[in-house]
């Protein structure tokens, strides 16, 4: 028999606690950390344990990430259309690197910046989100302060 998650469930897990505060419990990100929090061997039981359900059943988890069965004898992991599953499919290329002349074109740039401070661009933030990052190609001055290299 296949459970659904109701916002209730989802409010019980201590896990999720801080991921609904920031998002809320209709976010999307919430079903992704439920998914990375329990996709792994044990998680079937871990996770009936904390919803204080049966172990004997199947719960479905969709979310962004992908769909998770789990069952108590194990689960079954489908990641999003175009998500790459790690430990199937070959990583993705590196990213492409800027002209040497467009890296140091950006780097005067920077360096003359007053957001520029300790070594890094301080305006771009985490570098996760590819910006302020000199030597990649496809990364952009998040105060739209460098030259524009043609594209290839």
């Amino acid at each position: 028999m296949e459970l659904s998650l109701s916002p209730d469930d989802l409010h019980g897990l201590s896990i999720l606690a801080p991921t609904i505060a920031a998002k809320g419990v209709a976010s999307p990100y919430v079903l992704d950390h439920l998914i990375r929090a329990y996709h792994r061997p044990g998680g079937h039981a871990d996770l009936c344990r904390d919803l204080g359900w049966p172990i004997d059943r199947e719960i479905t988890i969709r979310a962004g990430i992908g769909t998770l069965v789990s069952r108590p004898g194990g689960q079954q992991w489908s990641p999003a259309f175009g998500l790459r599953d790690s430990s199937r499919d070959p990583p993705p290329p590196p990213p492409r690197p800027a002209s040497e002349s467009l890296a140091l074109g950006r780097r005067a740039v920077c360096a003359a910046c007053e957001s520029w401070r300790d070594n890094r661009c301080q305006a771009a933030g985490c570098t996760c989100a590819g910006l302020g990052q000199a030597d990649l190609w496809s990364s952009r001055c998040p105060l739209d302060l460098w030259p524009q290299e043609p594209p290839p």
